[in-house]
């Protein structure tokens, strides 16, 4: 079985959640809506016409292993913490980008060796006990990410390279598939706006 036979068994599997989220435009996958497309774009290509080049499939692995890990760790919360009840997740999108957007941070600097990332991944449990409490979170969480990370990135003189997901928003632009002033991309501006919910 080859990895777009996976591909289409895990949307399959994971049909009805994923139909919901995008249906409600949730707030839980916005950030990476564009990862979604960029890897359907292939996915259908791929399907139809065969002729994938082997940057492309690249690209096609790293965006379904992240649409993967992301969908895994929303359905995770959807079926234990909210009891299947995805207008409750949805009061939470604002505490699951905070934490997954945590995450990038985290995966860009393992890639850098002898990196403390103690106080990040503290934060990160944070987050994560604030979501399993059901516990909505206050801006001084976004404030202390930014210091927390910032901080780390400066003392071991690191540029963050933007991340996967800018990587792939950088791709599906060059694919037509999301417009330049695409909203969604910052990360931390954007899920730290209060007024996220009534857009």
């Amino acid at each position: 079985m080859d990895i777009y036979t996976d591909y289409a068994n895990w949307l399959m599997d994971n049909h009805d959640l994923i139909h919901l989220l995008k249906e409600k435009h949730s707030l839980a996958i916005r950030r990476f809506e564009h990862v979604f497309k960029l890897v359907d774009f292939l996915y259908n290509r791929k399907i139809d016409k065969n002729d994938l080049e082997l940057f492309e499939e690249e690209f096609f692995e790293a965006g379904f292993n992240y649409l993967f890990e992301h969908i895994m760790f929303i359905s995770l919360l959807y079926k234990n913490t909210f009891n299947k009840n995805i207008d409750e997740l949805e009061e939470f999108g604002k505490e699951i980008n905070l934490y997954l957007y945590a995450l990038e941070f985290e995966k860009d600097l393992e890639t850098h060796e002898m990196v403390d990332t103690t106080k990040l991944l503290e934060l990160e449990e944070q987050i994560l006990n604030k979501i399993e409490s059901k516990s909505h979170i206050d801006d001084t969480l976004f404030v202390m990410l930014d210091e927390v990370v910032s901080t780390i990135y400066a003392d071991n003189k690191i540029e963050f390279s933007g991340g996967l997901n800018e990587i792939f928003y950088s791709i599906a632009l060059e694919y037509d598939l999301v417009s330049e002033d695409y909203e969604e991309l910052d990360l931390l501006d954007y899920v730290a706006k209060n007024d996220l919910s009534k857009q």
